[in-house]
């Protein structure tokens, strides 16, 4: 009990500390469906739209939707009902989606989604697939799986090639700690990922360097979720999808959560723009 007890305490010293991470500031509101239990967000430039995966048993389904305010939906593909979709990246002309415990990776042609997709297998140590992204410099695809560990996976057989195990200084105690419900995943240049965790109560954008593994929190949510409504205690209502749009200088990232609204945030090294039924741009 004691141990357990001094353990609570060294979590919630941490928590505290990592709370203290810069805010992110609204900046302005988009329109986006709420009903979507998002397990993956991705923007494609060159169509300008973004991809979304929406997870659940019976309910996933891969979507299209315009990159613009409105938030229409262009196309829409449900999965089986035996099927929890999760992460998604895009290569080249191809759209990945992972599946939750399938190990089952669907490829569809990006710029027609209704197109039956094709389907290879992938492997992590836990048997689930999360989060998704592709890093673009090494032309690899990078998949996480709830813990600490990140995948690196060649995209055309999705067979494993590497993998990083990740970890944080401590604020509080200044040992090394792992950093583990890695979620969904964004590529954003330089050996550079920026991550989420599956963690409800205080949302934070993490840095992850792909050479060390190391993990910094550099952009924390939950002032701006607090005001919007947007703090829940259960895991179906948290932080989680990532998207780039690297040609705009600052580059804009964008991100959601699971039956979130949407908002746009900015800090002090790059702008990011968060999704729900209605999204906040931030400033």
């Amino acid at each position: 009990l004691v141990r357990n007890m001094a353990m609570c305490l060294l979590a919630t010293a941490t928590a505290l500390a990592l709370s203290k991470v810069p805010d992110v500031r609204v900046l302005d509101v988009y329109s986006h469906n709420k009903n979507c239990y998002t397990e993956g967000l991705v923007y494609d430039p060159t169509q300008k739209v973004f991809f979304q995966s929406c997870g659940q048993y019976d309910e996933s389904k891969l979507v299209e939707l315009d990159a613009t305010k409105s938030g229409n939906t262009i196309d829409s593909v449900s999965l089986e009902g035996h099927v929890f979709g999760e992460g998604v990246a895009i290569y080249k002309e191809s759209l990945f989606q992972l599946t939750y415990e399938l190990q089952i990776g669907y490829v569809y042609n990006k710029k027609n989604i209704s197109e039956k997709p094709t389907q290879l297998r992938f492997f992590t140590d836990s048997g689930q697939g999360w989060g998704m992204t592709t890093d673009t410099d090494n032309n690899t695809l990078i998949v996480s799986d709830g813990t600490e560990t990140l995948y690196i996976l060649n995209p055309t057989t999705l067979k494993t090639v590497g993998t990083v195990s990740c970890s944080y200084i401590d604020p509080v105690y200044k040992n090394r700690r792992s950093l583990e419900s890695i979620n969904e995943l964004e590529y954003i240049g330089q050996g550079t990922v920026l991550a989420n965790l599956f963690f409800p109560g205080y949302y934070l954008i993490w840095k992850i360097d792909l050479a060390s593994g190391h993990a910094q929190a550099v952009g924390n949510l939950t002032t701006a979720a607090l005001e919007n409504g947007l703090i829940f205690s259960d895991y179906d209502h948290v932080m989680n999808g990532i998207a780039v749009d690297s040609a705009l200088q600052p580059t804009k990232i964008y991100a959601t959560g699971k039956y979130w609204y949407c908002y746009s945030c900015y800090d002090s090294y790059i702008e990011f723009i968060i999704f729900r039924d209605k999204m906040l741009v931030l400033d």
